[in-house]
């Protein structure tokens, strides 16, 4: 009966993340080896239906304090679809944002490539979903900094990144929608 129940709780999980991920997973594969992988999740939020964001990159570095054209940053390609909506990501829903084979060593950095909308109103990219249904596009920074410690040895890592959109998401008064992403970085090693 106890395996039958994780088999269902296995499916309802992947048909969640399908359901919300708003494209279609390019997930990697699970044998590929790695020994890091990033993933995104959410604390809840009221007021809205749905917040979508796209990420193009993830990129690490060693250094806390390395500006955006710094050598040595390790850019990492987001394989899961994109938009996805935040708001599907609660109660320990883990979206991979991608997963790669760094060298070993200590990183002190992460960034959030994001990939703007095309400007005009477009919301096709990054946008809020009100509860009227009305869709809004977000104003997004073009990265998004997150300092964070974290090592790299011959296990894996697995660093979360938890998404506050709660925090994250303002409105101004002309009813428009912008984003200062407050963003929560944990790291766990196996």
């Amino acid at each position: 009966m106890k395996k039958l129940f994780g088999v269902i709780s296995l499916f309802s999980f992947t048909l969640l993340l399908a359901a919300c991920s708003g494209g279609s997973s390019t997930a990697p594969d699970a044998a590929q080896a790695y020994n890091l992988k990033v993933n995104l999740t959410d604390m809840p939020m009221s007021g809205v239906n749905s917040v979508h964001v796209t990420v193009a990159t993830v990129r690490v570095h060693q250094s806390a304090d390395a500006g955006t054209d710094a050598a040595g940053w390790q850019d990492i390609p987001v394989t899961a679809g994109m938009p996805v909506d935040v708001m599907c990501l609660r109660n320990g829903v883990l979206l991979e944002l991608c997963r790669t084979t760094l060298p070993p060593g200590d990183y002190q950095q992460i960034r959030l490539v994001m990939t703007p909308n095309a400007g005009g109103g477009d919301a096709s990219r990054n946008y809020v979903m009100t509860m009227d249904g009305v869709t809004h596009p977000i104003d997004m920074p073009s990265d998004v900094k997150i300092t964070h410690s974290f090592s790299v040895a011959s296990g894996k890592t697995d660093v979360t990144l938890d998404f506050v959109a709660a925090n994250s998401m303002h409105q101004r008064g002309n009813g428009t929608y912008y984003m200062e992403p407050v963003i929560h970085a944990s790291t766990m090693m196996k």
